[in-house]
């Protein structure tokens, strides 16, 4: 007993004199993270970007007493234990986003001695950015960049609509482009200076894309024409088979009040053949416009023509002008290059601005002129797009867990280790509709109500832990909205039944532009240089299906499933209308409520015509206020198909 026990004592000697030598050694820690930093005067929780050694505080609106913010106060501070948070003394020119050039240059500059506390100001330079570093104690330091955020003030009371789902109830002025385009907030709007062919009947067009002085333009109007077609400084009018040229009627005309045309367009007594006007503006501007007729069946025609990889034949409306090509959705099927590879044309005809073998953007609607050997000419407008994947939702598949209640390319709000957390999205009628309903998640377990949904998306990608879900307090910051997506659809519709039991259902269709091109442009690999841009937007939210108070609805009307509607809503391209829902959300905020959750932001644009649509958002839920815990228990919302419509 005593050799044993004299061996433990021997032992444990051995053990205490490691230990010793390793506190000797490794005695102080070479930690140095920043998790988080707030501040009394911000709004929302700042966002951090590890990644880049970067957090994006937004402040509070500048009190009247202030021009702007000149110093602000930390409140908290989160950063390895034992470490010290101090403000950067030396300059230098760029700030880098390259972890070796981080790590050397904070090694490189020179920090203050006196460390940052709660209850710290810091000044804000006029550049709004703070360069901090984080000490660790055995002396290690890592450089982060702050960028304060601040409200200008005479920006304060721009919008009367409150975001009702935001900590933030301010908008910054953020602008993504500094192009200006002239269009309309459907994008297809015509600019002042635009042509307007004038015309009672409802199949005559006009073109939006030609852009002249506006005191050099001209308006006609013929009897019984059947449209009217633009091309450079030329305007032809189209005739019914069978019609004689020589004896067609000018009704009316149009030129700016203050200029003058020659001839006469009364004095013509024959429009058979191409006649010449020129419209004189006041200041001597000079254009010269051709005036020629033409039958409908001696048009030149495009025939067939058929674009991209799978040959997609494109569907001719001869009526309209428009071919439309309805391509099968792939996340990797660019719209924007698409190569023709058929084209056939009526005897004698060439087209202008397309040619088999090259590759256009049918993305947005290309214009096409056919013109015969007699420069008779019919413009047509063609354009791809495709149907988002399983939007009929008759395509059921198991998920993570092993429960069969999500569709491919979808995904939703609900999907948790937690299996009753499934019934609040699961399919119905056979398997053919979605059913959404709102629950009081208590029961289950979860600790908040809880809406159902569906989305384009994926929830929780970055793995919060079910019991750490509850400290969300947006769920939409769990989510990271959209995917890959190029077409410019005009319209979607929405087959639904809703029994709102008091609440709102939110329908709602989102357009984006997104600046990141790595990972699918996925929010949650977003950095603070990215920008999200909305491009389009169609929203709906109301008690019940048959309400046309919000400003995107076109009609509502009975659906082909017995006892839904159809909801169609006009897709706005630029800033949505001011009466829109999308005002009442979290869209535009760029301040998160949890540090850690992903960042969904867009901003606004006037132009919407200077980006291309590169990810499609698409939400459906059965209470509207769902993801801030909002709701009626036992609103359900069903919808049996999403359909979006090119024009």
């Amino acid at each position: 007993m005593m050799k044993k026990k004299l061996f433990f004592e021997i032992l444990a000697g051995i053990f205490f004199v490691a230990c010793t030598a390793e506190l000797d050694t490794f005695g102080t820690s070479d930690y140095h993270t920043m998790n988080e930093i707030h501040f009394e005067e911000e709004d929302g929780n700042p966002s951090v970007y590890a990644a880049e050694h970067k957090i994006v505080v937004t402040t509070m609106s500048v009190p009247d007493s202030l021009e702007t913010w000149d110093s602000l106060t930390i409140s908290e501070i989160d950063i390895s234990h034992m470490a010290s948070l101090r403000l950067v003394e030396s300059k230098f020119k760029e700030f880098p986003m390259d972890s070796l050039a981080l790590d050397s240059l904070a090694e490189e500059v020179s920090y203050s001695e006196k460390k940052l506390k709660v209850g710290s100001k810091i000044r804000i330079p006029q550049s709004g950015i703070v360069y901090v570093v984080i000490l660790s104690e055995s002396g290690k330091p890592s450089i982060w960049q702050i960028e304060f955020q601040i409200p200008q003030k005479e920006e304060n009371s721009s919008s009367s609509f409150a975001d009702e789902t935001s900590s933030s109830s301010t908008k910054t002025n953020v602008s993504s482009s500094s192009l200006n385009a002239n269009s309309s907030s459907s994008g297809n709007g015509s600019s002042s200076s635009a042509i307007a062919i004038a015309s009672s009947s409802s199949k005559a067009r006009s073109s939006s894309s030609m852009q002249f002085d506006s005191n050099v333009t001209l308006e006609l109007e013929f009897e019984n024409a059947l449209e009217y077609q633009v091309s450079d400084s030329t305007i032809q009018v189209v005739f019914p088979e069978g019609t004689d040229l020589s004896t067609v009627v000018l009704t009316s005309t149009m030129i700016a009040e203050t200029s003058t045309i020659s001839p006469d367009p009364f004095a013509v007594s024959d429009w058979s053949e191409p006649l010449e006007f020129t419209v004189t503006a006041e200041d001597g501007s000079v254009l010269i416009w051709t005036v020629k007729t033409a039958v409908a069946n001696a048009l030149p025609k495009i025939l067939s023509v058929s674009i991209g990889s799978a040959n997609v034949p494109g569907e001719i409306d001869e009526e309209s002008g428009r071919i439309f090509f309805p391509m099968d959705y792939t996340k990797d099927l660019d719209l924007r290059s698409l190569t023709v590879n058929t084209l056939a044309l009526s005897t004698g005809a060439e087209a202008s601005e397309i040619s088999e073998g090259d590759a256009y953007n049918f993305a947005t609607p290309k214009s096409v002129t056919v013109t015969n050997l007699d420069g008779i000419f019919k413009t047509y407008t063609l354009v791809a797009g495709y149907q988002y994947p399983n939007s009929d939702f008759n395509s059921w598949i198991s998920d993570a867990f092993g429960n069969k209640n999500d569709v491919k390319y979808w995904d939703n709000g609900n999907n948790s280790a937690l299996t009753s957390t499934k019934t609040l999205t699961v399919s119905a009628e056979s398997g053919t509709v979605v059913k959404m309903e709102s629950k009081d998640a208590r029961i289950l377990g979860i600790g908040r109500f809880a809406s159902g949904n569906m989305f384009i998306g994926y929830f929780n990608p970055k793995e919060v832990g079910t019991l750490d879900l509850t400290k969300y307090d947006d769920g939409n910051e769990l989510i990271d909205f959209g995917r890959p997506f190029y077409g410019r659809p005009q319209y979607v519709e929405f087959d639904v039944k809703y029994q709102g039991t008091g609440d709102s259902c939110d329908l709602y269709v989102l357009l984006e532009n997104r600046t990141a091109k790595n990972n699918e442009g996925k929010n949650q690999y977003r950095l603070s240089s990215d920008v999200n841009t909305l491009v389009a937007s169609a929203w709906y939210r109301a008690k019940n299906v048959e309400s046309t108070d919000d400003p995107d609805v076109v009609s509502i009307t009975d659906a082909a499933r017995s006892g839904y509607k159809t909801i169609r809503l006009k897709l706005q391209y630029g800033k949505p209308d001011a009466a829109s829902p999308i005002y009442n959300s979290s869209v535009f905020s760029k301040s998160l409520k949890n540090s850690a959750g992903i960042d969904n932001h867009l901003v606004e644009t006037d132009s919407p015509d200077d980006f291309d649509v590169t990810h499609i958002r698409v939400v459906m839920a059965s209470s509207a206020q769902g993801n801030v815990y909002k709701g009626t228990v036992g609103a359900i919302l069903y919808c049996d198909e999403m359909r979006l419509i090119y024009e």
